[in-house]
């Protein structure tokens, strides 16, 4: 026996959707959340910040403002072990390419795992280094969820030991007088 539904349950599930008019040529998905809509790009590699890879182009769909728009920055990129003006010892994320891969991507949530080499830079204890980032998306949700896990290493900045710690720093694009609250 074949049942029809008929009623609430039987309309269309509202979800993420996938929306087909991405803005960078490094983007593996452009994603309406329903709160957010974002474009999760894999980067270039090509040294400059309009080649990192993460989160570029992000707005909250009530405000309509696209917090990254030129491109030129990305949400999600790290620096290890830490980045600070006196040390300035980083190894730029805008210097490698992430493997994108989807882990879930139903109406409700979306995981992606980003994966790749920490790139050549000032420190070459890092150098090689494999590094994991899951960015998880949900439905209507006012944030986003990531998880960072970069291989081990160790190093001394400013003369103190320093074991497995990365900077996450995320920046947002407001011009003089064109700040966004």
């Amino acid at each position: 026996m074949i049942l029809e539904y008929s009623g609430p349950w039987a309309q269309p599930v509202r979800g993420i959707r996938v929306l087909p008019d991405n803005k960078e040529a490094d983007c593996v998905v452009r994603l309406d959340t329903g709160y957010f809509t974002l474009e999760l790009c894999r980067g270039t590699g090509e040294g400059t910040g309009s080649s990192k890879w993460g989160i570029r182009h992000f707005e909250a769909n009530a405000e309509g403002i696209d917090l990254l728009a030129s491109g030129n920055n990305a949400i999600g990129g790290f620096y290890g072990p830490f980045f600070t003006p006196e040390n300035g010892l980083i190894n730029p994320p805008e210097h490698t390419i992430a493997h994108v891969r989807p882990i879930a991507e139903g109406p409700v949530q979306h995981r992606y795992r980003l994966s790749g080499v920490v790139p050549a830079g000032l420190l070459p204890e890092l150098r090689g280094k494999k590094f994991e980032v899951d960015f998880v998306f949900t439905m209507d949700c006012p944030w986003f969820a990531r998880r960072y896990v970069v291989e081990s290493f160790q190093t001394v900045i400013n003369g103190r030991t320093v074991s497995d710690k990365i900077t996450v720093g995320d920046e947002f694009e407001a011009g003089q007088g064109s700040v966004v609250g």
